[in-house]
C-alpha cells in the first residue's frame, strides 16, 4: 500500500520518489503516478499506473462487489458480473478512474483482459494518457 502523503496531488518528490521522463516513480512499488495536470483521473487526483501489466491478477469471470470508496452509490450499485461484457467495461472504467492504492489496480484488474477490453473503455484522457505512456501496446489494440 501506498502512503497517503505519496498518492495526494500536493505531494511533492520524496526521497521514496524520483523523476524520470516526467513521471513521478514510486519506488519500490510497481506503480507509476503521472506528474503532469493533463494525466489525471479527475481534478486534484493524478492517475494511477501499474508498471506492469502481468502484475495485475485480478478476477476474470464471476460476480465482483466493488467497494464504496470505488463506487460511490449504495448497494447493489458496485455489484458487477464479469461474465457480462457491459459489467464487465464498467468495473474496468470505475477501477482506473478512482483507484489511488497499487492493491486495488491489483485486486480487480487482470493485465490480459485490460488488453482485450482497452479499446472499448470510456475513459478521461489523463487516464488513457497516462496507460498508454507507460504501455505502449495498449494504444495500438485495435477495437474489435
Amino acid at each position: 500500500m501506498i502512503p497517503s502523503a505519496l498518492t495526494s496531488p500536493e505531494a511533492g518528490v520524496s526521497g521514496r520518489c524520483s523523476r524520470h521522463l516526467g513521471r513521478r516513480t514510486l519506488a519500490g512499488v510497481g506503480i507509476r503516478g503521472t506528474a503532469a495536470a493533463d494525466r489525471q483521473s479527475r481534478p486534484g487526483r493524478r492517475a494511477l499506473v501499474a508498471a506492469d501489466l502481468s502484475m495485475l491478477r485480478g478476477p476474470v469471470s464471476g460476480v465482483v462487489v466493488l467497494p464504496n470508496r470505488l463506487v460511490w452509490a449504495p448497494a447493489p450499485a458496485g455489484r458487477f458480473d464479469l461474465d457480462d461484457p457491459f459489467d464487465r467495461l464498467r468495473v474496468y472504467e470505475i477501477v482506473l478512474r478512482e483507484a489511488v492504492h497499487e492493491a486495488e489496480l491489483r485486486r480487480w484488474l487482470n493485465g490480459a483482459v485490460l488488453v482485450e477490453v482497452w479499446p472499448h473503455l470510456y475513459l478521461p484522457r489523463g487516464v488513457r494518457q497516462a496507460w498508454e505512456a507507460i504501455h505502449p501496446q495498449l494504444a495500438v489494440v485495435p477495437a474489435r
